[in-house]
């Protein structure tokens, strides 16, 4: 009798222990679910202004960087910087870069596409990275906007070979020749323009294994970015491969004018029917 009571007792705690910890699980992720829900409604943003002075010149930067939680799983991080120089004038860097993430124990691990990782601690209202604070603000129809543009990439239509297809560009930096003192180039305006070309594993597996970008402007002679080829139309083409589905490549621009406009035409080649298609034509703006 002694024997059951114990054994009873031991199947009741053995109850007990199981219920708790279902009950701890279940917590965990209701409060999973909330952080979750908290990233994705919100923009986390911080601003920085930092100066340097030397003997004859001073230097001001300011950056406001920006994440957005686009998905369970998903997000990009915007960041925008200008440099004010006395004795080089006024440049803009801006760009973006994806990542993914993951929660455990209150904190936020973002993997970015540069195979960099970032820790960061969650307390509601805004994170910590290291000694950056990023607060959390209130998302706007220009945040969506964004984020159906960059966050993910471009899908196309989906059941066909173009939703496995992603492209997408950016403004990396500009400079203005005026502003610092290169009279050789005065009135020029230079623009760094990233872009991103590829395809997912199901576009490879269905037959894409190249694919290519015209670009050309109307108010822009230029250059590609760190090579001999100039030209007011020029063509990149990139191989598909199952370990190297997308690329990052830089065009640089020339104009007179303080804003361009750039034509941009992605094709991608089926190698299963052996032709060329045009996945799509993008015509982008950028400014000073």
């Amino acid at each position: 009798m002694n024997n059951l009571r114990n054994l009873l007792a031991m199947m009741i705690a053995m109850m007990l222990c199981v219920s708790m910890m279902s009950c701890g699980d279940s917590d965990s992720s209701e409060d999973d679910r909330s952080i979750l829900q908290n990233l994705k409604s919100h923009k986390w943003s911080t601003y920085d202004t930092s100066f340097d002075t030397w003997s004859d010149e001073m230097s001001q930067t300011s950056q406001l960087w920006t994440i957005y939680f686009s998905s369970d799983t998903e997000g990009v991080i915007h960041w925008n910087s200008t440099e004010r120089d006395t004795y080089f004038g006024t440049s803009h860097d801006e760009g973006h870069i994806g990542f993914t993430y993951t929660l455990s124990d209150g904190k936020v691990y973002l993997y970015l596409e540069t195979n960099n990782e970032w820790e960061l601690q969650y307390y509601g209202s805004y994170m910590m990275w290291g000694d950056d604070m990023f607060t959390a603000k209130e998302m706007t129809s220009s945040d969506y906007s964004y984020l159906q543009d960059h966050a993910l990439g471009y899908h196309g239509t989906e059941g066909t070979i173009n939703a496995d297809m992603i492209f997408e560009t950016s403004i990396f930096s500009t400079y203005d020749c005026s502003e610092n003192n290169e009279s050789a180039t005065s009135g020029w305006y230079v623009y760094n323009i990233d872009y991103r070309v590829g395809a997912t594993l199901d576009a490879y597996k269905k037959g894409v294994t190249r694919m290519r970008v015209t670009f050309w402007s109307s108010n822009a002679a230029y250059a590609r970015f760190q090579t001999s080829e100039y030209g007011k139309k020029i063509t990149n083409e990139y191989t598909v491969t199952s370990s190297d589905l997308t690329y990052f490549d830089r065009i640089m621009m020339w104009s007179m004018d303080s804003s361009i406009t750039v034509n941009f035409k992605i094709d991608y080649y089926n190698s299963k029917d052996k032709s060329w298609y045009t996945f799509r034509e993008v015509t982008s703006s950028f400014n000073m």
